[in-house]
């Protein structure tokens, strides 16, 4: 689907023409008045029509970065400025890409269904600027906006897996922190790219962007530096997390060791003096029976609970119970 957003900057307002088909969009496009083509799942055809109404020199770089998995990117041509970005739509960690080429007076955006530019639509139908650059830093604010939902379910997370990590820490906690931390990872080289293009935007040395909207673009530029410095802060919350973790592991593991410990202590001085007392030599009251009383088995039961006995003070002294 195709939506074409019309700016009358003498009126001071704009209007909306939904379900436009490629030969419209390219007579907008040439037409002295700013307009905003939105391509939705188009097919690669359907678009590689409409850029070369824009551009017949680099018009396939543009059409292969399009629908490839291109990296955040921003590459300066002679009259357009083609920006390639990352969005979160589902406020998980699952993206999709925004194609934007921007010229004097016009603002081509190719992306998936699955983002929905309606708000940017509406803001910019009730708005007082109608600019095709103001367009484009309304999308990035837009884009950006969503990132900080992703990272504030990561909030969440981390203190789950904190909480799991002290209290019963499984391997699966572990897995879901690394899982974490990779998806994190991913973002942080996204962000990156995302800063360098965001920079080349706010500098205001771009002939398509006017000196007003640069000094919003700076805006958007701060947006993606507060975003690296959260996500950062996150990743080393989980390495927080392993710690803990593997400190909670191994406290257990000790624990179980001790535990194991005293079992095998207490039980070896029974079997001990049994294994004694079952040996072929004479030992005290090891034959003395009288009256049907077996006062050997008396007195090795005897020398096994005070021999506990003994084991049991020492422990508790020393403080090992």
């Amino acid at each position: 689907m195709i939506t074409a957003l019309l700016f009358h900057e003498s009126l001071g307002s704009s209007s909306v023409e939904e379900e436009v088909n490629p030969e419209k969009a390219i007579e907008l496009i040439k037409s002295p008045a700013n307009v905003w083509i939105d391509v939705v799942s188009e097919h690669k055809n359907t678009v590689e029509e409409i850029l070369n109404s824009i551009s017949t020199e680099y018009q396939m770089l543009i059409l292969e970065d399009m629908f490839e998995n291109t990296k955040p990117k921003i590459e300066l041509y002679d009259d357009s400025v083609f920006i390639v970005a990352k969005a979160y739509p589902f406020g998980s960690f699952k993206h999709c890409q925004m194609n934007m080429v921007l010229g004097k007076t016009f603002l081509l955006t190719v992306r998936d269904s699955s983002l929905n530019l309606s708000k940017v639509i509406d803001f910019m139908k009730a708005g007082k600027q109608h600019t095709c650059d103001f367009v484009l830093y309304k999308i990035l604010e837009f884009i950006y906006e969503q990132y900080y939902g992703v990272l504030e379910s990561v909030d969440a997370k981390t203190a789950q897996f904190e909480s799991e990590s002290l209290k019963k820490p499984t391997p699966a906690t572990l897995s879901h922190i690394l899982d974490m931390k990779k998806k994190l990872l991913a973002m942080h080289r996204v962000l990156i790219s995302e800063r360098e293009a965001a920079l080349v935007l706010s500098r205001g040395n771009i002939g398509s962007i006017r000196q007003k909207t640069a000094i919003f673009m700076r805006d958007v530029y701060d947006d993606v530096v507060a975003l690296i410095d959260m996500e950062e802060n996150y990743r080393e919350i989980l390495s927080d997390n392993i710690e803990i973790y593997m400190s909670s592991v191994n406290n257990n593991m000790n624990e179980t060791m001790k535990t194991l410990t005293l079992i095998a202590s207490f039980t070896f001085v029974p079997a001990l003096i049994a294994g004694l007392y079952g040996m072929n030599i004479a030992l005290p009251f090891q034959k003395l029976e009288y009256g049907g009383i077996d006062y050997a088995f008396i007195f090795v039961t005897g020398l096994m609970i005070a021999a506990c006995g003994y084991l049991y003070f020492i422990l508790k002294r020393r403080e090992c119970l």
